[in-house]
């Protein structure tokens, strides 16, 4: 999922780059008021919940602090903070992936014949 965001997130930046400055920023009475607004509020989201994962607060004063008025260091900032959010999960999550995986692989596969009509586990040894 983390990395569906980073991909989306991306794609996201890379239409609104398209987009004149003044355009994005333009009062669009959205809740966050503009494009650049929303993007701000959704990193400000992003970057609170991985401090609280990281046991690392950051810290904020709202919810729609601007926390770059410059398109270029906000998709930068993005960029590294959806590095940190996949780094973290893979980190959180591999070894029981990987414990899943390895019981899956570890287990005996079941195998039937048609020629002798027995059946019996294989060992993957």
């Amino acid at each position: 999922m983390a990395e569906y965001n980073c991909w989306m997130n991306e794609r996201l930046y890379a239409v609104c780059a398209e987009i004149p400055d003044e355009e994005r920023k333009r009062d669009a009475h959205a809740f966050f008021k503009s494009i650049h607004g929303t993007l701000n509020h959704l990193l400000v989201g992003d970057k609170l919940w991985l401090g609280r994962f990281l046991d690392d607060p950051f810290p904020v004063e709202s919810l729609d602090q601007e926390l770059y008025a410059d398109f270029d260091a906000m998709r930068a900032e993005r960029e590294r903070t959806d590095d940190v959010t996949i780094t973290f999960i893979f980190l959180r999550y591999s070894r029981s992936i990987r414990d899943v995986i390895g019981r899956c692989l570890l287990a005996p596969i079941p195998y039937s014949s048609n020629v002798s009509r027995i059946s019996d586990p294989l060992s993957r040894d």
